[in-house]
């Protein structure tokens, strides 16, 4: 029987290591990163992942698969600071996407919910979210009706 335990979100780790992390990302997610290289992990509105396609289908599509990466990030540094547990990610859940304009600037913000479990086969869930600047993908919807006006 699995026993679950859910965390506060400020007890678990960030990712850090920027550049071990980007490389790992880059991994999963092939070289073409539609992201801005000084851009954050997307923890909130001033640490958002800057998105730098006008692609809406590579825009949105990344976004999930770099939520989905960085838990499992998270999870690689779980198991750094309790190394005795044998921490494995096992799931990440979409709950919401929600399209927010803060100070004129569009942000996408995808929260999940991440499963991780233990050698012992014990389950602890967290919640998460992970923030989009998607001004550039903003700016081809805007070419795109501007476009349409003309017709």
């Amino acid at each position: 029987m699995k026993k679950e335990e859910k965390q506060n979100l400020e007890t678990l780790p960030r990712v850090t290591g920027l550049e071990r992390s980007k490389l790992i990302m880059s991994f999963y997610l092939g070289d073409e990163i539609p992201i801005s290289g000084d851009c954050g992990w997307g923890y909130g509105k001033e640490d958002a992942v800057v998105i730098t396609t006008e692609d809406s289908m590579k825009g949105v599509g990344f976004e999930y698969q770099f939520a989905k990466q960085r838990a499992e990030l998270e999870v690689l540094e779980l198991d750094d600071l309790y190394p005795e547990r044998g921490n494995y990610f096992e799931n990440f859940k979409r709950l919401r996407q929600r399209l927010l304009v803060i100070d004129d600037v569009h942000y996408d913000v995808i929260e999940a919910e991440v499963t991780v479990t233990d050698d012992e086969d014990n389950e602890t869930k967290y919640r998460t979210e992970c923030w989009f600047n998607v001004e550039k993908l903003f700016e081809g919807y805007s070419e795109i009706l501007e476009g349409n006006e003309d017709n």
